[in-house]
């Protein structure tokens, strides 16, 4: 294992590395909802309310 590596893998048992992640995994959260229950792998619009037109 590289010494980066090694380095990057400390720095995720901080704080702050556990606050930014937390974010991400709220959006992978919400992606992986869309796409296995609503089948929107792929959206056809841009932005939130033409997203939900295809949801709907």
């Amino acid at each position: 294992m590289s010494s980066s590596q090694t380095r990057i893998r400390h720095g995720q048992y901080t704080d702050q590395w556990r606050r930014r992640y937390a974010i991400r995994a709220g959006c992978e959260g919400t992606v992986s909802e869309t796409v296995h229950a609503h089948g929107l792998r792929k959206c056809r619009y841009r932005g939130l309310a033409e997203t939900h037109v295809q949801h709907g």
